[in-house]
């Protein structure tokens, strides 16, 4: 060892052998330096565990959410459906799958980390079923009025009928017992008459299906009721295409009539108004000429309906008898407003130019009408005081003709200007007014000035109980309100499934819906009997709502907190 001023040397000797050993050592230590960082790390990754869907694997929920736990040291997550792609996710637990078609379906979620390391796949095997069971048509066909009966249905199909409820005109009427593949219920007909009826069952999936329906006639039983009810055919036996036509019916028996609507060619045309002898009447018009088959459909006093004697009235396009004679039909409209002027219109018709016309109410004489145009005549009239007034035009030709018009009842309604918001409105109705007439609809008058509709019967009864509280206002403070928001069914009083899809809703504050994600959610909300509480609704009412999210544990959803989260329509618009 020599030393040279500050600098040292020292001399190693570099066999061979010492050589190789000394790089077998540094690559020893460069490969420990690649694979090792900082922070020590595992060279592999478990796969995710307790993969599972919500709710059952067998579901009729094509969009089902997959669940599982995930691994130590997992930073992302990947997931295939039976034999597609892998579709990359965040560092999640959960992933909802869309639209799965029926069948089985295989779906695997692996993990993955940051340097590369993928798990083997955990999976779950589910079973998706949106095809409701088969449900025959109802058996009998026929009943006995007051008499228990029998009635019952068969179901088939790949998934088993669980359950059916019998409805009775459109009304679930009750639940039905179960014996291998046939269900049945006893059900009492109180009225003889035809009832359309069907049953609505559902597989352990939750899948519905609706039966075809059936027309049962029940008939009278009592043989020896003395008791008699007639409806003859109606009068007259001929009209005139385009003219307006009085047809009357007088029903005769021990039995008084109460009621009596009018059919022509088999179509319901309206309600018939009686008169003090006992005879109802309804006014017509034939559009076309030819033969119609006409009859009444009337009510007895003791509830049962007797369908009268057909009768042809036959219907003259040009009436060769008449073509001479001056014809004054009703004027219009059929209401008004209490103080304001009213513009009464008739047309009247003759071969001869018409040319007067004045207007009576209550039998009076009140203004002459102006002929506005040919054959059109218009006067002018202000009713003091709310009510019902009878009103007609009397008319004259150039020939001398004369003819009274047919009377009109007009309904004179009070001054709106106390109507209250948040109050059920709806216009008086004539004495001519049909189920299908305007006047008929009942609005909710909300805060913001506008008038809401209600979709259905079924809406307007989970917020009501009857028709007492409507008040009736005027057609003009009617048209005056603008139309609002459909009215959506109350929180928590109702469960909701549309026309078209199998998925059950419960209905929560501002109109928003959150799905079931098994049966026995409904059951620990709604009980076993939930079905009772189940309404269709039309697909076309679907954007009334907003989907929520799902309900998918138990205590999720509180029936009566949302049922009296609302006092009011007011606090949902």
């Amino acid at each position: 060892m020599q030393w040279a001023g500050r600098y040292h040397s020292l001399a190693i000797p570099m066999t061979s052998s010492f050589l190789r050993r000394g790089i077998s050592i540094l690559a020893a230590f460069a490969l420990l330096v690649t694979l090792v960082p900082q922070s020590a790390r595992a060279s592999w990754i478990s796969p995710p565990s307790n993969v599972d869907v919500v709710g059952s694997i067998y579901t009729n929920d094509t969009t089902p959410t997959v669940t599982w736990d995930r691994p130590s040291g997992a930073t992302w997550f990947e997931l295939l459906v039976d034999n597609g792609s892998w579709v990359s996710l965040s560092n999640v637990d959960s992933y909802t799958v869309w639209a799965l078609a029926d069948g089985w379906h295989t779906i695997y979620v692996r993990a993955n980390n940051n340097y590369g390391d993928v798990s083997t796949s955990g999976y779950v095997t589910i079973e998706v079923d949106t095809e409701g069971p088969s449900v025959s048509t109802v058996s009998p066909s026929s009943a006995d009025e007051d008499e228990s009966t029998t009635l019952s249905v068969t179901t088939s199909g790949e998934s088993a009928a669980s359950s059916c409820s019998l409805y009775v005109d459109n009304s679930n009427v009750g639940s039905m017992s179960k014996s291998g593949s046939t269900f049945s219920t006893s059900y009492t007909f109180y009225w003889e008459g035809n009832y359309t009826v069907y049953a609505r069952c559902a597989d352990g999936d939750g899948n519905y299906t609706s039966g075809t329906s059936r027309t049962i006639t029940v008939g009278d039983i009592d043989e020896d009721d003395d008791e008699t009810f007639y409806v003859p055919s109606v009068s007259p036996s001929n009209a005139e295409e385009d003219r307006s036509t009085t047809i009357s019916v007088t029903p005769y028996g021990t039995l008084d009539a109460v009621s009596c609507y009018l059919y022509v060619s088999g179509s319901y045309v309206g309600s018939m108004s009686e008169t003090s002898s006992g005879t109802f009447t309804r006014s017509y018009t034939f559009s076309n000429d030819g033969n119609y088959t006409v009859y009444a459909y009337c009510q007895d006093e003791d509830g049962g309906w007797t369908m009268g004697t057909s009768r042809t009235i036959e219907v003259y396009a040009d009436d060769d008898e008449m073509d001479d004679e001056l014809y004054v039909p009703t004027v219009s409209p059929s209401s008004a407003d209490e103080d304001e002027r009213t513009e009464f219109t008739v047309r009247p018709s003759s071969d001869y130019n018409v040319t007067d016309c004045w207007l009576y109410v209550d039998g009076s004489r009140v203004t002459e009408m102006d002929e506005t145009s040919t054959n059109v005549f218009e006067g002018d009239y202000t009713f003091n005081n709310s009510g019902s007034y009878s009103v007609y035009a009397y008319c004259q030709d150039s020939s001398g003709d004369t003819d009274t018009g047919d009377k009109r009842t007009v309904q004179v309604n009070d001054d709106d200007d106390d109507v209250e918001h948040g109050t059920l409105i709806k216009t008086p109705c004539g004495s001519y007014a049909d189920s299908l007439d305007p006047c008929k609809a009942v609005y909710f008058y909300g805060k913001d000035g506008k008038r809401h509709v209600f979709p259905n019967e079924s809406v307007y009864f989970t917020w009501y109980r009857d028709f007492d509280d409507v008040v009736e206002v005027s057609s003009n403070f009617m048209a005056s309100l603008t139309i609002g928001k459909n009215v959506t069914y109350r929180p928590g009083s109702v469960l909701v499934q549309f026309q078209s899809s199998s998925s059950i809703y419960a209905v929560e504050k501002d109109h928003t819906l959150r799905r079931y994600t098994t049966t026995s959610l409904i059951q620990s909300d709604y009980g076993s009997n939930w079905d009772d509480n189940l309404v269709t609704v039309p697909d076309s009412l679907y954007s009334n709502y907003t989907i929520g999210s799902v309900i998918d544990s138990t205590g999720d959803y509180d029936r009566d907190d949302e049922y009296y989260s609302v006092d009011s329509i007011d606090d949902i618009l």
